[in-house]
């Protein structure tokens, strides 16, 4: 089991703007070898976020307004659950199976996030693999520009991602690897401008 916290603080506008993330993090994982080609994991958090907003003197009460509904005081909550399963059931191929379900509440508002992936390893030799990853996931709203204690509250729902990766690794002398990868995401709902 493991529990982090931590505090966040960003100034904006010259320091009239000040806001303020405290946050608290428990996880817990387990693993478990079902046989000698099957291992399981799985494991579970709950976090917390309490995002404060201080405003300064600020002469222009639209700026003054447009800070007050981007980054609301408020209490943020995430709770998820994840298993994943390894095979290595063939000589040279392994599956890594995951999926994860995660529910993040915001002002009243709560989104689900379920996300699966999987990634194959096939060794064409001793020493060289190819290496192919699918996934979904998602994540709250993040700010244009990322601060500590920016992040917005959920309002127009989770951002979404599909990602796909293709690579190969070589094993080298000295214990070294090299490794070539190739990424290609599919972005949804940004609420950046990534």
């Amino acid at each position: 089991m493991t529990a982090a916290g931590g505090w966040d603080r960003s100034a904006l506008s010259d320091g009239d703007v000040r806001l303020t993330d405290t946050l608290a993090l428990l996880r817990t994982d387990v693993e478990h070898e079902l046989s000698s080609s099957w291992r399981l994991q799985a494991g579970g958090d709950v976090g917390r976020d309490r995002y404060t907003l201080r405003l300064g003197s600020m002469d222009d009460p639209s700026e003054r307004a447009d800070y007050a509904r981007r980054y609301p005081a408020r209490t943020d909550a995430v709770a998820g659950v994840y298993a994943g399963a390894l095979w290595q059931g063939l000589p040279g191929l392994s599956l890594n199976l995951g999926g994860r379900m995660d529910l993040f509440h915001s002002q009243g508002q709560s989104a689900l996030a379920p996300a699966a992936s999987v990634i194959a390893e096939l060794a064409l030799s001793p020493k060289l693999r190819l290496i192919h990853g699918l996934g979904i996931a998602h994540q709250p709203p993040s700010a244009n520009v990322p601060q500590p204690g920016s992040n917005p509250a959920l309002g127009a729902g989770l951002q979404h991602a599909l990602q796909h990766s293709a690579g190969i690794a070589l094993e080298l002398p000295l214990g070294l690897q090299l490794e070539a990868t190739l990424f290609q995401v599919a972005l949804f709902n940004l609420s950046d401008s990534i």
